[in-house]
């Protein structure tokens, strides 16, 4: 089964579709959402394991792309997060899914320059063998572009949402169910109610479709690449990134705060002269739109006079033959200074991580206020941003370093730095975490998030609790109760908050279904004529917001035949509404006629009823 990794991003591995607008102003940090992540994974993985029959999930994360079409669209995303101080996910999310997929041992494929629906097509043709055929999961339309030289039978192959089904064990002695065994889940998918490619979409051939060789490509395609080196290797140069966090328009871009790190990691990887082309936005404050970065700087250390970056001079060519000495002896504003933090592999990701905070107006903000303030802001994706930025220079410098593995290490150096009871607190926070154990957890968290997992399950809100929770509310699938379906339906992360917000309740049908119910209704109303929802014994002078209980029981449901709906009691049109002064003239009156009191209430508010 070939999944678009990136198209489950948001909905099921980080979870932030049900969080409604976005993570942050819900409470939750990156970490935590990194942690559900790599919960998640296992869980998806374990339940493709259980599933008869048995599939074996192969990971698509898009690397780039090659239309025009795309570039464009990414372009207007990214404008609109620097414009409107919006991001709704982590920093370098799709690094950290791929690190944590390779990890836990699946196959993940990255082709830098590619479409990534044209790999997930590819890649579902070349794995189908005979008599062991490929399945597609991508929410994406357009994997119903590719004709049968390519996807043949895509209707039945393609599958644009999967759920989560508990398998019962059974024991070996009986044959019935262990009553305490732990569950187990299973893979449901759940095919795509349309089955046909967008409008305006042409169909695309095996002519279409990138070079590939299967004996050679497969492999190499597989194999983890880090952005920072493909950079360098590429034949552009070429380096493009969008926003880093929310605070991109009122602090600047931490890509481009983060450059002389960058400098210093193409020297170090090779690139010992020329220059990168850096392309990513920035805020124009004066004429208040974004403006692009789009310039070529000198890897030596010599950047362009009209680019504003913080800590590196035009003066800064300083003979690197020297041999390394400490950092502290440099000064920030020297090339030397960087290339001496990446070779030093125990306090260097520690002290470039200061060395960024310090450089970020965001975290200079907090200087002058309290601690609280302080934390917040390291807790916050702008925080999160300037780790996995040092995380990802030093993984590329590093050999069979991965960008999670040097996150995560950096976040628990952080985490014993600052702890205030030493000894005291981890003894604390592995006794709740061996507490949580007593009860067997169908997918345990790796070692390095069960202290925080144990915090979380004490002292969070129920938001995040629920993030925890498997399997995920948004991917338990409902059973249509249309006579005659019975076809189980998912309701998404997104579409269960905004029913929640709506105070509606989860829909009891699946989407063909509800489809074929509307178009029922909108012919029935069609042939009736007048105005929507009137029922059909409605004379012409009626008034629209009164139905005879008669008319509205007397439907008796015939079987195999269209079933009439209940008409609609629809609110008195403008001209009936009395205005504020005929209502208070009338309320008025009701006062001075009325002696008693009580009596005056009582007809007031059965005036105010009446309206």
């Amino acid at each position: 089964m070939v999944v678009d990794a990136l198209n489950l991003l948001t909905e099921y591995f980080l979870g932030t579709d049900a969080l409604g607008p976005g993570a942050q102003k819900n409470g939750i940090d990156a970490w935590t959402l990194l942690e559900v992540m790599q919960r998640r994974v296992a869980g998806f993985l374990d339940a493709c394991a259980s599933s008869t029959p048995q599939l074996i999930p192969h990971f698509v994360i898009d690397a780039g792309w090659k239309s025009d079409e795309a570039a464009s669209k990414w372009r207007k995303r990214r404008e609109l997060e620097v414009r409107s101080h919006k991001r709704g996910i982590p920093l370098s999310c799709d690094t950290f899914l791929a690190d944590a997929l390779r990890a836990a041992g699946a196959p993940v494929y990255q082709v830098e320059g590619e479409d990534g629906d044209d790999i997930v097509a590819l890649l579902a043709h070349a794995l189908a063998t005979p008599g062991n055929d490929s399945l597609v999961l991508s929410a994406d339309r357009d994997m119903f572009r590719y004709d049968d030289s390519v996807l043949p039978g895509a209707p039945t192959r393609v599958a644009s949402d999967f759920s989560f089904a508990n398998v019962k064990l059974k024991n070996t002695f009986g044959g019935k169910a262990t009553p305490n065994s732990t569950p187990t889940f299973a893979i449901c998918l759940h095919p795509s109610p349309t089955q046909r490619r967008k409008d305006g979409v042409s169909m695309r051939g095996m002519g279409d479709m990138p070079a590939f060789d299967k004996s050679t490509d497969l492999d190499k395609w597989s194999v983890g690449q880090s952005k920072l080196r493909v950079v360098v290797s590429g034949t552009k140069n070429e380096y493009v990134r969008g926003a880093c966090s929310p605070e991109t328009r009122a602090c600047g871009n931490l890509h481009g705060i983060s450059r002389p790190l960058r400098l210093a990691v193409y020297r170090a990887i090779g690139l010992s002269s020329g220059s990168v082309h850096e392309h990513l936005p920035e805020w124009d404050e004066i004429n208040q739109v974004v403006r692009w970065e789009d310039v070529d700087v000198d890897v030596s250390g010599v950047v362009p006079v009209d680019v504003d970056v913080s800590g590196v001079s035009s003066s800064s060519q300083t003979d690197r033959s020297i041999s390394p000495e400490t950092v502290d002896t440099c000064d920030t504003s020297s090339a030397l200074f960087f290339d001496r933090l990446l070779r030093d592999t125990v306090s260097g990701p520690k002290k470039a991580l200061q060395w960024l905070r310090n450089s970020d107006p965001s975290y200079t903000a907090t200087a002058g206020m309290d601690k609280q303030s302080q934390i917040n802001e390291e807790k916050s994706f702008r925080g999160f941003s300037r780790v996995a930025i040092v995380a990802e220079c030093f993984a590329a410098v590093a050999e069979n370093a991965t960008v999670l593995g040097t996150a995560l290490a950096m976040r628990r150096d952080e985490s014993d730095d600052g702890a205030s009871d030493g000894a005291s607190a981890s003894a604390t926070a592995n006794a709740t975490a061996n507490d949580s154990q007593k009860v067997k957890d169908p997918h345990p968290l790796p070692s390095y998030c069960a202290e925080r997992y144990a915090e979380h399950t004490t002292s969070v809100s129920a938001k995040i609790k629920d993030l925890f929770a498997f399997p995920p509310e948004s991917h338990v699938s409902l059973k249509c109760a249309m006579r005659g379906c019975s076809a189980r339906f998912v309701v998404s992360g997104g579409e269960r908050v905004f029913l929640f917000e709506k105070n509606y309740s989860l829909p009891t049908r699946c989407k063909p279904c509800r489809d074929s119910r509307k178009a029922s209704r909108g012919s029935q109303q069609a042939g009736r004529g007048g105005f929507a929802g009137a029922p059909p014994s409605a004379s012409p002078g009626a008034s629209p917001c009164i139905t005879s209980t008669s008319t509205m029981n007397s439907v008796s449901p015939v079987p195999g035949t269209a079933v009439a709906l209940r008409p609609r009691t629809l609110r008195p049109s403008a001209t009936t509404v009395p205005t504020a002064s005929e209502t208070a003239q009338a309320m008025a009156a009701l006062s001075v006629k009325d002696a008693d009191f009580k009596d005056t209430i009582d007809r007031i508010e059965k005036y105010a009823k009446s309206l």
